[in-house]
């Protein structure tokens, strides 16, 4: 757990990649961070909403494993709906997860973050991505977005001990983008096509319906909200909720 830097754990859709207001597919440019299809600020966007990928290192998969993917997120939808439904057991115990529900998060995604130990990680989204955990590591992060950015964040291979878990929310700055975005990418999502072509065919088809350029996602301003929370046997102890 939290083995390198920065690490960030995603699984591309669309809805949060069209909303960068990037034009292609490729590596993104969503939050500076180095991910499996996320790198340098300025550059294309692989634009899908980030949420947990398979477990394996970055480098032994490719960014592309549509079957991986689609199984790791209905997994984690179906997290996501047994907590709200008050079902989940002690199925997060059992499978070394940890559960970050940012209550409330109105916006238009939320960034996630999680450090080893107690730590005070700063008061923004650039000082979120450089601190380092007690145990000199960069944090895992998950980036949420569409309609996945109303579910919680669902952490993996997660072992007892103490830890600090950090939301941070962009505002609502298109309401009207948002809500022609999560029509279209319900309605490419479903298809077979490769990511890259689905994105392509999500992002045309949102400028035409929208008439104008997606206005790309910003974190600015944005206050994290924060925690330290003690990992234990307790099943209670892997469900951390951040109050705004």
């Amino acid at each position: 757990m939290l083995e390198t830097t920065m690490k960030i754990l995603t699984v591309p859709l669309l809805a949060l990649g069209v909303s960068t207001g990037c034009d292609s597919a490729g590596p993104a440019g969503v939050d500076e961070a180095q991910v499996e299809l996320a790198s340098a600020p300025d550059e294309p966007a692989a634009r899908g909403e980030l949420a947990s990928a398979p477990d394996e290192p970055v480098a032994a998969r490719s960014p592309f494993d549509h079957a991986a993917i689609r199984a790791r997120l209905a997994e984690t939808r179906e997290i996501a709906d047994a907590y709200a439904a008050g079902t989940l057991g002690d199925r997060l115990r059992e499978r070394r997860l940890l559960l970050v529900d940012p209550t409330p998060a109105e916006g238009s995604a939320v960034h996630f973050f999680l450090y080893a130990g107690a730590i005070d990680p700063g008061a923004d989204l650039a000082a979120l991505k450089a601190a380092k955990g007690s145990d000199g590591e960069g944090p895992t992060a998950i980036l949420l977005g569409g309609d996945d950015r109303r579910r919680p964040a669902i952490f993996r291979e997660v072992d007892p001990g103490a830890y600090t878990v950090c939301a941070v929310v962009a505002p609502t700055q298109d309401r009207e983008a948002e809500r022609i975005i999560a029509e279209v990418a319900a309605e490419v999502e479903a298809g077979d096509a490769p990511l890259a072509e689905k994105i392509a065919e999500a992002s045309a088809e949102v400028e035409r319906r929208l008439g104008r350029p997606v206005d790309k996602l910003r974190f600015d301003g944005a206050a994290p909200r924060c925690a330290s929370v003690v990992v234990d046997d307790d099943a209670a102890s892997r469900v951390v909720v951040l109050d705004g």
